[in-house]
């Protein structure tokens, strides 16, 4: 067996990592949080304490409302929050460049969070699900190596791992409790026995966050509450707890007693109790009523549990950071919208479950008298549009923007992950160069997501997974230019498909015969781009006949201005009546995926902070079909808007009359079966290992050849 220069890595660092954890910093005298087995419970300086904390994820909520929200969470009647970090936003590309900035400052988001009076538990992952795009793993370890096995013992996996907790750790340890700051717990991975049961990979992790964190620090597990989950996902020397939903007394004394098999002793912890569910496009928006919610609470409660409630405040998904739901027979994306029917709805105002939850924790302990009230809400009315550019057209004007021009060829269409593109778009054309059948059967069985087939640049039909439509006749013929805009409509946030390829798949046929020769432009999200100032500029050029014939269809860039005064610049809801499906920028800012055809969103979101006092630019980019009264000659019409509303929609009808249950995916079949070995670690000595600034190193050489190889993420 040959051990290269990632297996060097590897147990070069298991080896430093076990010779160091007594190595950790002096800590601030009576200041302590820890676990009392004998009296089941915690205790913080010393003193006997439950924590009742929600969950509010910082990065999707703007960052001038972190400190309202926080507020009102306290308000409550919590004493402490719960949040993922997403390890995907902080470092979008493999380089090591780190975005801590804006909504993504998590030191000063722990900072609002004590200055509110509120401790923190925070789940560092390096995975989270959080219905996120690959359950917030940075897409861009796909193509570091092609059968990269994510969350397991795989050396690459392990070694980007590092590297980006070596960034993250540190920035955490002031704020430990012990230090002067508001964490009093760490989570270790998330739910790990729904996917694995690879123990090197999570004592590895336990390890490494022991030797950034220090000794002092609580770490514990999260997993469904059945047994198989516990035996994989947990880790010794680390707290195990359970999560579940509403049930009546007997439910929630079993689950407990699931958690009492692997932790007989210490504090019974839900640490994911769901007062509401996720939705996801196309299928009925989930509710659970504010009187199971309530009920379930008291149960717990009374039992003497913590409990930590998922999500206290959902937020929104903005851009294409949402992630989607997939097995071998279905894929369902998540919508933009995370209110998750949480106590605080995604505007931030307490609700009828808000306040039923204040009055059952009133029971046990003292909450403040003060309540949060409804924010007030603009609605500005209609915001008219015109059409500056097609999606697609003879000069490619929107995509070369996008994709800054560059094409890329091949015999066969690549991937996703062979182009390097993370999210959004990828654009695929090719000439036909043989006689077709009229009509001819267009067939691309490996699409993932969505397809958008154009002849001639002009739009013809829709492949999709979602609905299995994988094929579709058109009448072409011989010389004909086909183009396929193939939409990434989120990577699985939960499973074994997390890490699944994303693309129109390397077979596409036509009549039966392979298509070949493909041009791709890689659109990518728009991230970091000047959209608007892109769709003004075309505004003002497009006044010419032949800039006008470049705008037919009803597919294309819309733009338009609305004046925000100080008086009016509140919280508003953008409303899409007679659009189809698309995405909406407001200034520069991607504010998320539209489809209101299909529900149950039918609204967008719009917090105030991302409007400016005087004129902001919306730009609309509609993938299938605006509405019949926007011309398609670049001019306005008082009949093509979208609207600013007073009023948020997230439960329209749906075309699906079912949703996916908690129990379909929180205590499904695990991804890997707990009998399954994934990665066998080797055990041979050790060279060339440096330690150097704390960081952890290793001289690379051959790639390591050893152990099961079989890909499942």
């Amino acid at each position: 067996m040959e051990f290269g220069r990632k297996g060097l890595f590897f147990m070069g660092a298991i080896l430093f990592l076990q010779a160091s954890l007594a190595h950790s910093n002096p800590v601030i005298v009576n200041r302590t949080f820890g676990i009392d087995y004998d009296g089941n419970r915690f205790l913080k300086d010393g003193e006997p304490f439950r924590y009742i904390s929600g969950s509010v994820h910082y990065f999707r909520v703007v960052e001038q409302y972190w400190d309202s929200i926080l507020r009102k969470m306290y308000l409550g009647g919590l004493n402490a929050i719960q949040t993922y970090v997403d390890w995907s936003s902080h470092q979008p590309n493999s380089k090591e460049e780190y975005d801590f900035s804006g909504n993504l400052n998590l030191t000063k988001f722990l900072q609002t969070a004590q200055k509110n009076n509120l401790l923190v538990i925070l789940r560092v992952g390096p995975f989270m699900d959080a219905e996120r795009d690959m359950g917030g793993l940075p897409a861009w370890l796909l193509w570091q190596k092609a059968d990269i096995r994510l969350r397991t013992s795989d050396l690459e996996y392990v070694y980007y791992v590092s590297r980006w907790f070596d960034e993250l750790l540190p920035r955490i340890k002031p704020f430990l409790y012990q230090n002067g700051g508001p964490v009093i717990m760490v989570q270790v991975e998330n739910e790990y026995g729904s996917y694995a049961c690879d123990k090197n990979y999570t004592t590895f992790l336990r390890d490494l966050i022991r030797l950034r964190l220090g000794d002092e620090v609580v770490l514990f597990t999260t997993d469904g509450s059945g047994d198989g989950y516990l035996k994989c996902g947990t880790i010794p020397d680390v707290y195990p707890s359970v999560d579940f939903g509403t049930a009546s007394y007997q439910s929630v004394e079993s689950y407990f007693g699931i958690q009492r098999h692997f932790a007989p002793k210490g504090p019974l912890i839900n640490s994911e109790f769901y007062p509401g569910w996720l939705d996801h496009w196309q299928s009925p928006h989930s509710t659970v009523s504010s009187s199971s919610v309530e009920s379930t609470l008291n149960y717990m409660l009374m039992l003497g549990a913590n409990v930590n409630i998922y999500m206290f405040y959902g937020g929104t998904s903005f851009g294409f950071s949402a992630g989607s739901n997939a097995d071998s027979k279905s894929f369902t994306p998540c919508p933009t919208s995370y209110d998750y029917d949480a106590p605080l709805n995604e505007a931030g105002d307490p609700t009828e479950k808000y306040f039923a939850i204040k009055r059952t924790i009133a029971n046990y302990q003292n909450v403040p008298v003060e309540d949060p009230t409804i924010t007030n809400k603009s609605a500005l009315g209609k915001v008219h549009l015109r059409k500056v550019s097609s999606v697609i057209d003879p000069n490619y004007e929107f995509i070369n923007f996008l994709s800054g021009s560059k094409r890329v060829q091949s015999a066969l269409p690549l991937s996703f992950e062979e182009l390097k593109v993370s999210s959004g778009f990828i654009l695929y054309e090719t000439q036909i160069d043989f006689m077709v059948t009229d009509p001819a059967l267009l067939e691309a069985l490996d699409l993932k997501d969505r397809a958008y087939v154009y002849l001639d640049w002009t739009l013809v039909g829709i492949l999709s997974r979602s609905e299995n439509a994988k094929a579709i006749p058109i009448f072409t013929q011989k010389g004909a230019n086909l183009q396929i805009l193939v939409e990434n409509q989120g990577r699985p946030c939960y499973g074994s498909s997390i890490g699944e390829s994303k693309g129109l798949g390397s077979k596409v046929t036509l009549g039966g015969n392979q298509l070949h020769n493909w041009t791709m432009w890689k659109v990518g999200d728009g991230r970091n781009l000047q959209l608007s100032k892109f769709a003004t500029t075309l505004a003002n050029q497009n006044s010419s006949s032949d800039s006008k014939n470049l705008l037919k269809g009803r597919t294309g860039v819309y733009v338009g201005e609305i004046v925000i005064t100080n008086a009016t610049k509140l919280d508003t809801f953008v409303r899409f009546d007679g659009w189809t499906k698309g995405f909406v920028f407001i200034n520069n800012f991607n504010l998320g995926r539209y489809w209101p055809v299909v529900g149950p969103q039918e609204t967008l979101y719009l917090p105030a902070p991302l409007l400016k006092e005087g004129a902001n630019i919306i730009t609309v980019v509609e993938l299938e079909s605006a509405p019949a009264d926007c011309p398609s000659d670049g001019t306005y019409s008082k009949n093509c808007f979208i609207s600013l509303t007073d009023k948020h929609v997230i439960n329209a009808p749906t075309p699906l009359k079912t949703a996916l249950s908690q129990w379909d995916k929180k205590h499904g079949k695990p991804a890997i079966m707990e009998d399954q070995v994934i990665f066998e670690v080797p055990t041979p000595p050790v060279t060339n290992y440096v330690r150097a600034n704390l960081t952890l190193k290793a001289t690379y050489g051959e790639e390591y050849k050893g152990g099961n190889r079989r890909r499942h993420g």
